[in-house]
């Protein structure tokens, strides 16, 4: 659980980085390229929550 949320963390400021404060809070119409590296972590942030999921899921 606290792989998720420091993945999570790391993604949101990627979106800062590159998007600045104001268009990382809101959705722009027309939003800049992520960083290659945020796309990589929110894709594994993703797989984090899956596994988890499933997990629950066969234990039951």
């Amino acid at each position: 659980m606290a792989l998720s949320a420091v993945i999570r963390i790391t993604y949101i400021l990627g979106r800062f980085a590159v998007w600045g404060p104001a268009d990382a809070v809101r959705y722009p119409a027309r939003p800049k390229p992520r960083s290659p590296w945020s796309r990589a972590l929110a894709c594994r942030a993703d797989l984090v929550a899956q596994v988890l999921t499933f997990r629950e899921i066969v234990a039951v």
